[in-house]
């Protein structure tokens, strides 16, 4: 409901007067039900917009956010939703859709209880301690336990963010059970931007502005648990987050399938600049991984003793690493049936010495169609 100024009796009668004028004169046109609204000065206008922040006013909107989403058929299941305000995470006692009416602070990990859609409404959720409970996750900013489905949308075009308070460590989101992105933001965290031991699936969003010193800045995937795929990305970006192995997502024991979104500008200090794949399955059928760095091996995906699958509709592109700058397969298998890598770069310019687009160390390298451009570039650096 939208609130109201209240206006003098006077001014309400000269309203009241201009309304009926202008009705009987055909400049103000009826509504259903023989109302008319006289909005006073200040009053905001329906929709999701400020007067939305107060708590407990709820407000309406698919839950993907926006109403844009186009992944996975989503744009034909747009449904639109009541959520319900609140200003306090420990008000979230059971299963339903909810928006933040402010930014939060929390002094430890949230556990998210099952079955809940969170709408950050543009808002933050920052935590600023670092206390380890001694579980898996304890110094995360939300925590998605076993058999517990958790959704994450904003419906803001600024987004807000789940981060934690500066020299503050921990994941952004720790997930052993099923854990949608459909919008907002993951940024600022001292460690993986998203742990995902169980499904996580990303529409939407970003992962952005993460850091650790160990594996998966942006994702850190691992154990299948038993599904198809761990994680599943289907649009969203992936970006400017750095680690050691990984840097925009590492994968580990799992599989890992792309089909659009992008992997992008971000940085390893030593192996993998967009991808790092260690002994799991990836499967790039859609998306992009442009712009990514790395020291040494790898600068798009390195792919260490898994399987790496690239198809039609795929780039992998601008990347630069010492070796390898598209793709680096120190063993496994990669097999590429389409797509395109291009404009990658291995030790500077000149010469292709060391796999400007792919450098393939060991076992096998299948390709039957897509494009692996001249324009990808080496240096005289000799990889072993």
């Amino acid at each position: 409901m939208i609130r109201k100024k209240r206006m003098s009796k006077g001014i309400a009668k000269i309203l009241s007067g201009l309304l009926v004028f202008g009705m009987v004169a055909g400049l103000v046109p009826t509504v259903p039900g023989g109302t008319v609204h006289a909005k006073a000065e200040g009053e905001s206008e329906p929709g999701v917009t400020a007067e939305q922040s107060e708590e407990n006013v709820p407000h309406t909107h698919c839950e993907c956010g926006t109403g844009e989403l186009s992944a996975e058929s989503h744009t034909n299941h747009h449904t639109t939703q009541t959520w319900t305000g609140i200003d306090d995470l420990s008000k979230i006692t059971k299963s339903g859709e909810y928006y933040l009416t402010k930014d939060i602070t929390i002094n430890s990990v949230w556990d998210c209880p099952s079955g809940v859609e969170l709408c950050l409404n543009g808002h933050s959720i920052t935590r600023n301690t670092e206390a380890i409970d001694g579980s898996f996750g304890g110094n995360a900013v939300i925590r998605i336990n076993e058999n517990t489905s958790f959704a994450l949308t904003d419906c803001q075009k600024t987004v807000g963010t789940i981060t934690h308070a500066k020299g503050v460590s921990g994941e952004g989101v720790y997930n052993a059970g099923f854990f949608i992105m459909y919008n907002g933001k993951i940024s600022g965290n001292n460690s993986s931007g998203v742990n995902a031991q169980s499904l996580f699936e990303m529409y939407d969003g970003m992962i952005c502005n993460n850091k650790t010193s160990d594996l998966g800045g942006g994702v850190y995937v691992s154990d299948s648990g038993g599904y198809k795929y761990n994680f599943e990305m289907y649009g969203g970006e992936i970006s400017d987050n750095e680690a050691k192995y990984g840097a925009g997502v590492f994968i580990q024991g799992t599989k890992v399938a792309m089909t659009g979104g992008t992997i992008y500008n971000n940085k390893s200090t030593y192996s993998g600049g967009g991808v790092y794949n260690g002994s799991g399955t990836f499967t790039m059928s859609g998306g992009e991984i442009s712009n990514n760095t790395t020291i040494n091996w790898g600068g798009g995906v390195y792919n260490e003793s898994g399987t790496f699958t690239m198809s039609d509709g795929t780039t992998i592109s601008g990347n630069k690493a010492m070796c390898g700058g598209g793709v680096y397969k120190e063993s496994g298998t990669f097999t590429m049936s389409g797509g395109t890598i291009t404009g990658n770069t291995a030790a500077g310019s000149a010469a292709n010495a060391s796999g400007g687009g792919v450098y393939n160390k060991a076992d096998a390298f299948t390709m039957s169609g897509g494009f692996v451009y001249s324009i990808n570039h080496a240096g005289y650096f000799q990889c072993f």
